[in-house]
């Protein structure tokens, strides 16, 4: 698969450029599409949009080729710098002009002990983010789905791994796979890191704009980058800063939306947070229910501006365009070929499907069990993943007299049912929140009461105690990734550390046929590391192909369909890295591996 292949290649600095300059790119397309609309939305949530849209944009192209068979590397690669060329055009006609307007004085500087949390954090999460992609859930599923349609050459419907068989989820991994094409899959990681930073440019732009230069509501806002959570999953090239980044602007928007109608018009206003919130569901199928209340919520907004008259038909068009234009095509392309829109979720809804009714519901049922006990260690994960600065801007914003009473309302609203949801459906870990706690976080640093604004020994004191720790912890975690970063360590012996069965993946290159597929049906491993394409259900073998078992145990004929047959074991490891683990502390899974022909007579 694309990481396989790519390992000789790697380099963090071209990882870190090729990320940056697709961001950038992204973010210019962005601002190309919203010129050509004629949308002209006022900063900071110009950029933001333009970098959601740019993005959104690239995915599709991807996901429309994709579903035409036409997804080759060269064609790939040719979406990949057409989306630069519009960028670039982007930038040199539609670059955003710079609001010159009536408002409060803008302080001339961000508070100098906001920009060293800020920039700490980032570049700590930075140092996770240039290093070859080591988290689990990445390799896979998240990778994965680039690497089938890079291998593939176009889209095709694989029953496991489960999550990455829910299409309408994976919009960022379907944008993520021109750069598996060029041979560096890990350059996504950065674009991640850089959507995550976009959070902290938010809330800075915003209390600028309303002339607050108090540390605390900037140092609020900077330890949106520290803890666990961004520094492991904002960094990565999986949906999560994506998905957070759009969930909160929107929030923000639905909070500043008084000032937005006036500046943009409702429309645009409308077709901005319909944009967001779809892009916030197209990253997690779960902030689904919370995505389309913001956007309703936007749409009634809109919808009330007074003197609208006529053009609320042109709000409703807003707001469904970004739904039907970027959504649809991907839900109707996965019900004809599966007969349910969201794939394994649903299925049997809608009639006869690929996938068994209930597949979903029992993944749901196990992920549950293995994520919400024991429940001490429940605890610490979500106690270490976010700063508690966090937590208190979060419930803060629906507390507060200062906040508007319509916003603590609706953010008390949405936050707390996101939190039924989880609680119902969900492992119990605040990142399925998708955001909302930042977007509230930020609008409790715009309505920041004046008993915190004072920057004084308690307040000093009181920031430091909700950073330092989360920080420090930060700074421990990623030193084991800064001698890769910098190019001090051989990457052999990082992949070696970081990746499970690279030992074996490394000897069955040599043993295994060009056309062999791996079947692994009782362990979760990177597959985006695997030599050969992978696959976890037999039905999704395809034809024509050798099929060779990989198995922690010994196979068992009994355990496949009559027609197949056990043939020679090509290659045993009593001792083999089963899982591996970035938390340096804990040792690695270590067990046997079989990886046994199987035939059929």
């Amino acid at each position: 698969m694309t990481s396989f292949l790519s390992q000789n290649a790697y380099s963090a600095p071209v990882v870190l450029l090729l990320g940056l300059s697709t961001f950038a790119g992204c973010m210019g397309l962005g601002l190309l599409l919203l010129g050509l609309v004629r949308t002209n939305l006022p900063a900071p949530f110009c950029q933001i949009a333009a970098v959601v849209l740019g993005i959104q944009a690239t995915s599709l192209a991807v996901q429309v080729a994709a579903m035409a068979q036409l997804a080759t590397p060269t064609v790939l690669i040719v979406l990949w710098s057409v989306s630069l060329v519009g960028g670039a055009a982007g930038w040199i006609f539609c670059r955003p002009a710079r609001d010159t307007g009536s408002r409060p004085a803008i302080p001339p500087t961000i508070p100098r002990v906001a920009i060293v949390i800020a920039g700490v954090a980032a570049g700590l999460n930075l140092l996770a983010a240039v290093v070859p992609s080591n988290k689990i859930d990445e390799l896979y599923y998240h990778m994965l789905l680039p690497a089938r349609v890079v291998a593939d050459h176009g889209l095709a419907v694989y029953r496991a791994p489960i999550e990455a068989a829910v299409l309408p989820q994976m919009a960022y991994p379907f944008f993520a796979a021109p750069l598996h094409a060029l041979g560096y899959p890990d350059a996504p990681n950065v674009v991640s890191w850089m959507l995550s930073l976009m959070l902290v440019w938010l809330g800075w732009v915003l209390l600028r704009q309303r002339g607050i230069a108090k540390p605390v509501a900037y140092c609020l806002v900077a330890a949106l980058l520290v803890g666990a959570y961004p520094m492991v999953f904002h960094v990565t090239g999986g949906s999560h800063a994506f998905g957070d980044l759009s969930l909160a602007t929107a929030v923000v928007a639905l909070v500043v939306a008084d000032q937005l109608l006036i500046a943009c018009g409702p429309t645009r206003f409308a077709f901005m947070v319909s944009l967001l919130a779809w892009s916030a569901a197209s990253a997690k199928v779960s902030l689904l229910p919370v995505a389309g209340a913001v956007a309703l919520l936007a749409a009634f907004f809109a919808w009330r501006t007074p003197g609208i008259g006529g053009g609320r038909v042109r709000v409703i068009a807003a707001s469904v365009a970004p739904w039907l234009i970027l959504g649809a095509p991907l839900v109707a392309w996965t019900y004809v070929r599966t007969g349910s829109p969201f794939g394994p979720l649903l299925a049997g809804l809608f009639g006869e499907s690929l996938f068994r009714p209930g597949a979903f519901a029992d993944f749901a049922d196990s992920a549950r069990a293995s994520n919400r006990s024991p429940l001490g260690a429940v605890l610490f994960d979500n106690l270490a993943a976010y700063s508690p600065l966090v937590w208190l801007g979060a419930i803060g914003a629906v507390i507060s007299g200062t906040t508007p009473m319509a916003v603590r309302r609706w953010g008390a609203a949405l936050l707390i049912g996101q939190c039924l949801i989880i609680a119902w459906l969900l492992p119990y870990h605040a990142r399925f929140l998708g955001g909302l706690q930042y977007g509230l976080a930020i609008c409790f640093a715009l309505y920041l009461p004046a008993r915190l604004m004072s920057w004084n020994r308690a307040t000093a004191f009181a920031v430091a105690i909700g950073v330092a720790p989360w920080m420090l912890g930060q700074a421990v975690y990623t030193q084991q990734f800064a001698a890769m970063a910098f190019g001090l360590e051989d990457r052999s012996a990082f992949y070696r550390r970081y990746i499970a069965f690279f030992d074996d993946f490394a000897k069955l290159d040599r043993l295994l046929p060009a056309n062999a597929v791996l079947l692994a049906t009782d362990t979760r491993p990177p597959a985006v590391y695997a030599p050969r394409p992978m696959v976890f259900d037999l039905a999704d073998v395809p034809a024509g192909r050798e099929v060779y078992l990989f198995s922690a145990g010994v196979p068992k004929v009994s355990d496949y369909p009559a027609n197949y047959a056990l043939g020679p074991e090509v290659y045993a490891n009593p001792n083999a890295r089963q899982a591996v683990f970035r938390r340096f502390w804990a040792a690695p899974e270590i067990g046997e591996l079989h990886v046994v022909r199987l035939t059929q007579p």
